[in-house]
């Protein structure tokens, strides 16, 4: 794959959330979407309801572009376990999970519309005691934005849209 080393910095793990402006991995449909959401539905898997128009899934197996970029990650992290998971927006008044903090490091990849993402840097809850106050970065397709595990963050969607997120847990024995 083209830009081998900018991908390989970029999910090296960090204290500071970090910003892809394009990511080279070719991006889901919003057919697509809606197929991952319609097998959930139908074979009893799991969906989280999060608003009135909010949908998450977990299983995303089946989707062979989010494998590709797990299988990118697990070539950099061969030790720690990785999940992919989709959120969904069909209007700008769903749900998200407010401002909250994740015990994980997280990967972000846009795939359709536009998300607002504020990062909460204060003294007391990041690694990095140097930064303070909150950075805001508008999500738009292609971009794929990292999250240290322990970083306060909030979404709000600006258009109806839907992102995979890549979770990377501790290092394995």
């Amino acid at each position: 794959m083209e830009n081998s080393k900018l991908l390989n910095k970029f999910f090296e793990l960090g204290h500071q959330h970090k910003l892809l402006e394009k990511s080279p991995f070719e991006l889901l449909t919003w057919e697509e979407c809606i197929n991952n959401i319609n097998k959930h539905l139908s074979q009893d898997l799991y969906v989280k309801v999060l608003g009135d128009f909010s949908i998450a899934t977990h299983d995303l197996s089946e989707m062979s572009k989010v494998q590709e970029i797990l299988k990118y990650i697990k070539k950099v992290h061969p030790n720690r376990s990785q999940t992919a998971h989709m959120y969904c927006n069909i209007s700008i008044s769903g749900g998200t999970f407010g401002l909250h903090v994740d015990d994980q490091d997280t990967w972000i990849w846009q795939c359709a519309g536009v998300t607002k993402w504020a990062m909460h840097y204060h003294a007391h809850n990041t690694k990095d005691k140097q930064r303070t106050g909150v950075v805001i970065h508008e999500l738009k397709p292609g971009n794929m934005l990292y999250i240290p595990k322990g970083l306060y963050h909030s979404t709000k969607p600006l258009t109806p849209r839907f992102s995979i997120s890549f979770v990377v847990g501790d290092e394995q024995q």
